[in-house]
């Protein structure tokens, strides 16, 4: 992929930032203009604009992003129809606000998109190339729901922040409500700071059971893949989903994206380039998405992210934000919490903690944030039992090897098991595991977790106790 200017002056130069310059390339009908540019730092060939034998010669193809930025309207529309008579590319144009709306080649082609002098300052170049390509991908995606009378809006067992705001931006998308697009899971909302989110931004998710999935003409899944789940679904329609991609699923429109640090960032880029309304209400829930799967900005996030972010933060009710992330402790939870330092046990820099039977698997992943702050630590692995199955949360800092990576090669062969590279989670059912391991399962999970740590980070020594009363050492 390359980003392409068509140009007849220095101005599109500057809509370039200093960090992206090197990317670009630059082509003009004037040696001397060439000239210039070049003697600025850009790199930039010379040939005949309107003809296709210089797109020929460079071998312009369709995954290439081009900017046509001519003074005169005529030779706009005449170079951006030699571009597409060569190849079909993603191309933006520049426009004056009167001429916007009036018949061209951009308004004709759903690849090509015209934008304003002001708003090539405000965004850059390279981002408002980014906002043609999301459009196009919008106008796909709808099309997808035109004349479907249900649809469901499937997130994971125990929805997070960022599931619950991609799924309601995915209903504002389509223009539906929640009686025709409802925001829908196999298992309940438990967490404290979740259930709050829920109950102060007047969200409804609704249980349901695999049978129901019929009901629906179309099925999407957000912030989550086919493979989470253990029901075996009717086909999906629609992915999107920013954790890395454990199958090639099947559908009539996927955009997974590992590299982003929050499903809800995606969702954002598709309201902006369907200029699409966003209300306070979803404006917040977007930006507790982001910042609960990011840690503020703090974990897996990048430059994306960090855009939505920026974007939605004048539009949030952030009082409404600092009461969800100070949620009431519920009672019940204090013993929970209490055993689960009595007796930790310390290998290296990996501190393992196990519960045994809970009243809800949110608690895991709430203590191994909590772990993973313990003085000389670099690995938290928390685990508890839940309604049979063994649940496993693992986190770091992110500057050694992939959690989730290790934990799908530690215990993927008995359950489900993935994440990002700073967190990740393991669901084993106890009857996937021998007699002896399904008695002790905190045994079992140490053993096979520093098997696969091992290999990558060297031997390391037994577990020693810790702890007034000391802990287990194997």
């Amino acid at each position: 992929m390359r980003y392409i200017i068509l140009c007849d002056d220095e101005l599109p130069f500057h809509f370039v930032g200093p960090d992206h310059r090197q990317e670009i390339l630059f082509l003009c009908e004037d040696s001397r203009l060439q000239k210039r540019l070049i003697r600025r730092g850009a790199k930039c060939r010379c040939g005949r604009l309107r003809g296709r034998a210089l797109y020929q010669r460079l071998k312009i193809c369709p995954t290439d992003r081009i900017g046509v930025f001519l003074r005169d309207e005529k030779a706009r529309g005449q170079v951006l129809q030699a571009v597409m008579d060569h190849t079909d590319v993603y191309a933006i144009t520049l426009v004056e606000e009167r001429t916007r709306k009036r018949r061209s080649v951009a308004s004709m082609h759903p690849r090509v998109r015209s934008v304003l002098m002001v708003e090539l300052v405000q965004n850059g170049f390279i981002n408002e190339l980014e906002k043609t390509i999301c459009a196009a991908e919008l106008r796909t995606l709808r099309s997808i729901f035109h004349d479907q009378e249900r649809v469901l809006l499937l997130v994971q067992y125990d929805p997070d922040p960022d599931a619950v705001a991609s799924a309601l931006a995915m209903r504002t998308l389509l223009s539906r409500n929640k009686l025709s697009a409802p925001i829908a899971t196999f298992g309940r909302v438990t967490r404290p700071e979740n259930l709050a989110m829920l109950k102060l931004l007047d969200i409804e998710v609704i249980q349901i059971g695999c049978e129901e999935l019929e009901e629906y003409n179309r099925i999407v899944l957000l912030d989550v893949q086919p493979s989470h789940f253990r029901e075996e679904l009717p086909p999906v329609h629609v992915i999107i989903d920013h954790h890395p991609e454990n199958e090639n699923a099947v559908c009539l429109f996927k955009d997974i994206r590992p590299n982003y640090g929050a499903t809800s960032t995606i969702l954002q880029e598709y309201l902006h380039a369907g200029d699409v309304k966003i209300t306070q209400k979803l404006a917040t829930a977007l930006l507790y998405g982001i910042k609960t799967d990011t840690l503020l900005l703090e974990r897996e996030a990048i430059e994306n992210d960090l855009r939505a972010f920026s974007f939605l933060y004048p539009m949030v009710n952030h009082r409404l934000i600092r009461r969800m992330e100070r949620p009431q402790l519920p009672k019940e939870d204090l013993s929970v919490l209490s055993k689960a330092f009595h007796k930790p046990s310390i290998v290296e820099d990996v501190i393992f903690v196990h519960l045994d039977d809970l009243t809800r698997e949110d608690i895991v992943p709430y203590i191994a944030d909590f772990c993973l702050e313990v003085e000389g630590i670099e690995w938290a692995v928390v685990s508890g039992v839940y309604d049979r199955k063994v649940v496993v949360s693992a986190r770091n800092y992110g500057t050694t090897r992939s959690a989730g990576e290790l934990m799908r090669a530690a215990f993927s062969a008995y359950g489900s098991a993935g994440g990002h590279r700073s967190m990740a989670k393991a669901v084993i059912p106890l009857d996937a595991l021998n007699e002896k391991d399904a008695k002790d399962p905190q045994r079992f999970l140490r053993r096979r977790f520093l098997e696969v740590y091992q290999t990558t980070l060297k031997s390391l020594p037994l577990p020693r106790p810790v702890g007034k009363n000391g802990g287990k050492g194997d």
